[in-house]
């Protein structure tokens, strides 16, 4: 049992960090304030000190998001003054993550939905992203662009890049990722500005906390891991994705030196080697939300002839084609192979952006190849399999649109739903997802899988088994 502090309660943060270790036997123990009913959006005080917590983690790896311990999540983050914040004692052999708040102020009162739709408004001009890059690095006037948000998240950001030198943490235990980085270079400029996190800067947010759980097990296990990588169509892994700067081939490469995963030639693969397919862009990335549900690819995908000859290799999917939700047409192929013995799926992830994505399917793999078979591991990977179908592609790409059509229409909010919305979506949406996996042989029965929308929002679900549910409940805490 070791300490792990997450993002926030939300499932891709917190529950699939849980099953994750799951598969490799391993138990954390999550901050009491993490308990159910408790309210995250307030910033909590910071321990005096993470080791004197009761009950005190066992030896192992702490997990630590940076965001969540000084200033309760991220959003939280986007608040405060990181100037004003100490220097807390932080435990030995942790792993750290740290989330550089997104440009756009906080949505939370009248005032910063003004700012909030004034800089949004500004981003969506031609020239309105560079622009902001070329302030901020010195070459332009701040007179043409709405200033106070740009001039606060500049001093923000540097505040709490400032904070983290102050910790002293060692570089190399370090990850810093980008919240949704769509608008400009900004990262770019980080990684101009601080030398020292030229190599550490990536895009994403909501994958971290399971690339440090995989990291820790593949430390833990001492495994060398090597991995073929197909792209679906290589000439566009060059280009980046909606919400990312980095080009689709950079992100993978920062995301594998993370945890220490080595790409080899295909030529090279050795039997039971790893095969990661990349499902990419043909023209560009689409955005299942924003275009209605998805279409495949232009021109279909011949998934038969890319796996042709590594039939026998552990097979592990990131479908990127599309923000927001997976391509149906292509999961349920690969679906299909799965289930008639043809491929050795392993893991898929279509959901939010490319760099969630792919950190989510690259830390199954690599939890996935450090740890030995076992009945409890080969349990809950096919539970996570399972739920990412179930949660990715049929709600995501399809479920969720619908449902946010009917919200809109009756003048309701996908992002601010009622509690008697919650209740009543909640219950027809759990039937809904059972029917339509049930009918295409994605569960086994129209029954057992539940949905839930924890944050009274449309934007993320909770999808889960009583199993699951049950790993969750028996999650220790410390104080």
């Amino acid at each position: 049992m070791f300490l792990f502090l997450p993002l926030d309660d939300r499932p891709c943060n917190l529950l699939f960090v849980v099953m994750l270790l799951a598969m490799a036997g391993s138990q954390p123990c999550l901050w009491e304030r993490y308990s159910p009913g408790n309210d995250l959006r307030a910033a909590p005080p910071v321990p005096r000190s993470l080791a004197d917590m009761s009950p005190p983690p066992r030896p192992g790896t702490p997990l630590i998001n940076l965001n969540a311990l000084a200033a309760g999540g991220l959003v939280g983050s986007r608040q405060i003054d990181p100037a004003r914040l100490p220097v807390p004692p932080l435990p030995p052999g942790g792993l750290y993550h740290f989330v550089v708040p997104r440009l756009e102020p906080t949505n939370t009162d009248q005032a910063s939905k003004e700012a909030y739709e004034e800089v949004r408004r500004f981003l969506s001009t031609d020239g309105g992203q560079q622009r902001v890059i070329h302030v901020l690095q010195g070459k332009a006037s701040r007179e043409s662009l709405p200033a106070g948000p740009i001039q606060a998240w500049e001093d923000r950001t540097e505040g709490w890049i400032r904070w983290i030198e102050r910790l002293q943490l060692p570089k190399d235990r370090l990850l810093v990722t980008m919240d949704d980085n769509r608008h400009g270079q900004l990262a770019s400029w980080l990684r101009e500005r601080y030398s020292w996190l030229s190599d550490h800067v990536m895009d994403g947010a909501d994958e971290g906390g399971m690339l440090l759980a995989a990291r820790s097990i593949r430390e833990s296990r001492g495994a060398a891991i090597r991995v073929g990588l197909i792209y679906a169509y290589p000439g566009n892994a060059n280009t980046p994705g909606r919400y990312e700067s980095l080009a689709t081939e950079e992100l993978i490469a920062r995301q594998m030196r993370w945890l220490g995963v080595t790409v080899v030639p295909l030529k090279d693969l050795r039997p039971g080697d790893p095969l990661l397919l990349i499902h990419n862009w043909n023209i560009k990335q689409g955005d299942s939300h924003r275009q209605g549900s998805p279409q495949a690819n232009p021109f279909p995908f011949p998934l038969s002839e890319k796996l042709a000859g590594y039939e026998q290799h552990p097979l592990y999917v990131a479908d990127i084609s599309h923000a927001n939700g997976g391509d149906p047409a292509f999961a349920q192929a690969l679906h299909e192979r799965w289930k008639s013995g043809e491929s050795d799926l392993r893991a898929y992830a279509g959901w939010n952006t490319a760099a969630n994505s792919l950190g989510t399917v690259l830390a199954v793999l690599a939890i996935d190849q450090a740890v030995p078979n076992s009945a409890s591991k080969l349990k809950w990977r096919e539970e996570f399999l399972t739920a990412r179908f179930l949660d990715d592609v049929l709600y995501q790409s399809r479920i969720r649109q619908e449902m946010e059509q009917r919200l809109r229409s009756a003048k309701g909010d996908p992002w601010a739903l009622t509690p008697l919305q919650t209740v009543k979506y909640e219950n027809e949406l759990t039937k809904g997802l059972c029917a339509e996996a049930y009918n295409q042989g994605w569960i086994p029965s129209p029954s057992g899988w539940s949905l839930a929308l924890p944050w009274q929002r449309s934007f993320e679900a909770s999808i889960t088994t009583s199993a699951i549910r049950q790993l969750r409940a028996d999650t220790a805490y410390c104080r």
